[in-house]
């Protein structure tokens, strides 16, 4: 049996969006390229309802890799969902579980965008390596996109 290492990540910014704003963008699951800049297509794979848990999105990055994702859980109580990469992975990972959630800001018109994730490779370094790419570069501009709610980049 192969060993394999887990690591989190963990982003939390509050932006200038109203929660309603912002978690409308976030719980249409299959519309995220409407306003993440790294995602150029989005579409549910077959005939699928967009927001529900088992739907899956199938993405088209920026840089012309493709990444399929399941939605596992979905709370409009607390503006949350949780979804998970689907093999084929961009990089060797066994998982990936990522968890988006949407709270209020210290206004109204501002929310807090809570992103938290799970990676487990066969290595302590590549699995860490995936935590700090999502941190820095995937889910910064995942954020930064839910900021301009979807507008230009």
């Amino acid at each position: 049996m192969t060993a394999s290492a887990r690591n989190t990540g963990r982003l939390e910014r509050q932006v200038k969006a109203s929660r309603t704003a912002v978690w409308a963008l976030v719980r249409d699951f299959t519309g995220i390229a409407a306003w993440h800049p790294l995602v150029q297509a989005s579409q549910a794979a077959g005939r699928q309802e967009p927001v529900r848990p088992g739907v899956i999105r199938q993405l088209t990055m920026a840089d012309g890799s493709s990444v399929a994702e399941e939605l596992v859980r979905l709370s409009e109580e607390d503006r949350s969902l949780t979804y998970r990469m689907l093999p084929p992975f961009p990089l060797p990972l066994s998982s990936a579980v990522v968890t988006v959630a949407v709270g209020p800001g210290s206004t109204p018109a501002t929310s807090i965008v809570l992103i938290t994730g799970q990676f487990e490779a066969p290595d302590a370094a590549t699995s860490a390596l995936f935590a700090s790419v999502s941190e820095s570069t995937v889910w910064k501009a995942a954020i930064d996109g839910l900021e301009r709610g979807g507008g230009p980049i």
